[in-house]
């Protein structure tokens, strides 16, 4: 699957979505879309089905998956109410789209794809593995895990990475996490998996200063539970 490039403005449709929104948070909207590749995250999203974006954010992803395939019927999770609340102002009259509070999946549920895009660095290494096991039982046979996380190569683009998640977590109070270290990506693909995931790696960093990569986790039709 082609992997896309970077597109600094956000798309028209999107960027509607958010023109009743506050200055500040347009402005935060138009910061993450040019400093994340969710363009290349879609891509690899099913056409349809339930789909979940946990840590959605301002539902920047959440919204772009609604906006290009009405097949989908797409969910946010975050834990910040204030993001939710901008969120839920983009949804109007959209029936294929909706957001809310919330840390992970309710038990039951089942989704044909689920993403984590930037959300696991910001958790310790026991609880991102507790939330992969969560992911995965709340997947359909088939679904699809999407995980953004970032390389650990080249070095110069994972400095800049780190300068910027420690403003944002610890200076600026933007970002919610206990920690702003990602995982290994190595470590990180060898717990999917364990899982039962088949999975393949993609850097999606190009045109962007940061060493974005993407772990596309697959369950087997028949899956079963580990």
């Amino acid at each position: 699957m082609p992997v896309l490039g970077r597109r600094s403005r956000l798309p028209r449709d999107l960027a509607l979505l958010y023109s009743g929104s506050p200055l500040s948070d347009r402005l935060q909207v138009s910061l993450r879309w040019r400093s994340c590749p969710f363009e290349a995250v879609a891509a690899f999203a099913p056409p349809a089905g339930e789909q979940l974006d946990l840590g959605c954010g301002r539902g920047i992803l959440a919204n772009l998956l609604a906006l290009r395939s009405p097949g989908r019927a797409v969910r946010g999770l975050d834990p910040d109410p204030r993001r939710i609340e901008t969120a839920r102002a983009t949804v109007g009259e959209r029936r294929n789209v909706s957001f809310a509070v919330g840390k992970e999946p309710a038990a039951g549920t089942r989704f044909a794809a689920i993403s984590l895009v930037d959300v696991l660095y910001l958790l310790t290494e026991t609880e991102w593995k507790r939330l992969l096991r969560t992911c995965r039982h709340a997947l359909a046979p088939g679904g699809i895990l999407l995980v953004k996380t970032m390389a650990r190569r080249p070095r110069w683009k994972a400095a800049i990475d780190r300068f910027q998640e420690t403003l944002s977590v610890r200076a600026f109070g933007w970002t919610i996490g206990s920690t702003i270290v990602p995982p290994d990506p190595d470590a990180l693909a060898a717990e999917l998996g364990a899982l039962g995931f088949r999975v393949s790696s993609h850097p999606i960093d190009a045109g962007f200063p940061h060493p974005h990569l993407l772990l596309v986790a697959t369950l087997p039709a028949a899956a079963t539970r580990p």
